[in-house]
């Protein structure tokens, strides 16, 4: 039932040594549009797909009733991986950090400037009143998550107000899951 898709990670391995696009595939199969962005990433649509951003990290997606939607999907850096560093799980040669703080200033340094790139593409548009979605990956948990309460139930291991989700947050997006699912 979906119409828009934000896919990550789109490139196979062929045995041969090529990069298959296997989500060009895939909308080829759906008889959807398609387009390629930066890195593994891509949008595919039932309906026809515009241009693309700068840096093509989003596209304008042309509904059938004239509208325009402005459709931007990312794929933040997956390494340092934050709570494996506050884990000690090693990934990536990150090293092992303690706090709160540590974490967030780790995360914003691995993928802040990549979502100030994007939500400074969308600034302007939400601030005119345009439909704006934001999909991805964010290779990073949602300060909605690793909350006080949270802590105390166990569930993660300190309350951390991760940078990449307060930044969504803050340039005006909502959260869609938790409006549906407070």
């Amino acid at each position: 039932g979906a119409d828009i898709v934000g896919l990550q990670e789109v490139l196979g391995r062929d045995p041969k040594g090529g990069k298959p696009d296997n989500g060009r595939k895939l909308a080829e199969m759906l008889q959807w549009h398609y387009v390629a962005q930066e890195g593994s990433k891509a949008i595919m649509s039932r309906f026809e797909i515009g241009d693309l951003t700068p840096g093509k990290h989003g596209a304008e997606i042309r509904l059938p009733d004239g509208g325009v939607l402005h459709f931007f999907n990312v794929h933040l850096a997956a390494a340092p991986y934050q709570p494996y560093q506050l884990l000690g799980i090693p990934y990536k040669d990150a090293p092992f950090l303690k706090g709160a703080d540590a974490l967030i200033a780790a995360a914003d340094a691995a993928r802040g400037e990549e979502l100030r790139v994007v939500l400074h593409q969308i600034a302007p548009l939400a601030a005119a009143g345009a439909w704006v979605i934001l999909t991805g990956d964010f290779n990073e948990p949602s300060h909605l998550d690793w909350t006080d309460r949270a802590a105390r139930a166990g569930t993660v291991p300190l309350a951390v107000a991760y940078p990449a989700s307060k930044a969504v947050a803050a340039a005006g997006l909502i959260d869609v899951y938790r409006r549906l699912y407070p």
